[in-house]
């Protein structure tokens, strides 16, 4: 998809020592090929080591200190042999009860739908605006919510994931894509036509950090590793 690129409008937050410290868990620096590298910060956290016992598919599991993941404590990292989705398996009792759903963005009717994955039946469909260009739907670091992500509408729109309700767009400049730091404190809002990273509160979305990479055209997507040492 070929979108504008235009001039960036926002006003970025200039670099100081405290938000440096902020994001100390993802040092992120520009590497050949047009990806990105994002070194994970070390810790003596004996809940860094990895676990090597996987649960059945499936399975419920309670919420913990390790599969909750609570803000401000890097997850605990996973052998480099098993499946980097496992954790994907297992649903937590905490968002068990969850409406499912299966949500579906359409940038070029600037609407997102929600499909019953049993029936096959579409449950609603909600418009996000005149171009809106909605491009992707996020879950939060807690799963409690999940964003739209409005790329030329310029805005973020959560959904509760309890209940399916939408709430109101939140304002955030270029959002094509959506990470979180491996210890929650930190959105990463990729704003791809700025060429850009905006390190966001994963609440409110208030901006904390910006990091240009003008040499990067593209930047759209990335993952983390599977013990979350760094991110492409």
């Amino acid at each position: 998809m070929t979108r504008p690129q235009r001039r960036a409008q926002a006003t970025h937050a200039t670099p100081t020592k405290r938000t440096r410290q902020l994001i100390a868990a993802a040092a992120i620096v520009a590497v050949g090929g047009g990806a990105l590298a994002v070194q994970a910060a070390t810790t003596s956290d004996s809940s860094r080591s990895p676990s090597t016992t996987r649960a059945p598919a499936n399975q419920i599991t309670k919420p913990t200190a390790a599969n909750t993941r609570p803000e401000g404590h890097l997850p605990r990292g996973v052998p480099a042999s098993s499946n980097i989705y496992s954790q994907t398996a297992n649903v937590r009792i905490d968002i068990r009860d969850d409406a499912a759903r299966v949500y579906v963005p359409s940038g070029r009717a600037n609407q997102i739908s929600a499909i019953d994955p049993t029936t096959h039946r579409v449950v609603w469909t909600r418009s996000m605006g005149g171009n809106a260009t909605p491009q992707h739907i996020v879950p939060s670091y807690d799963l409690k919510t999940l964003w739209v992500l409005n790329n030329t509408g310029n805005t973020l729109v959560p959904i509760n994931a309890h209940t399916g309700e939408v709430g109101k767009p939140i304002a955030v400049d270029d959002p094509y894509n959506l990470y979180f730091t491996p210890d929650g404190r930190s959105a990463i809002v990729v704003a791809e036509r700025n060429r850009r990273l905006d390190f966001r509160d994963p609440h409110t979305m208030q901006l904390q950090e910006s990091l240009a990479v003008p040499g990067c055209r593209g930047i759209n997507h990335a993952d983390y590793s599977i013990d979350f040492t760094y991110m492409l």
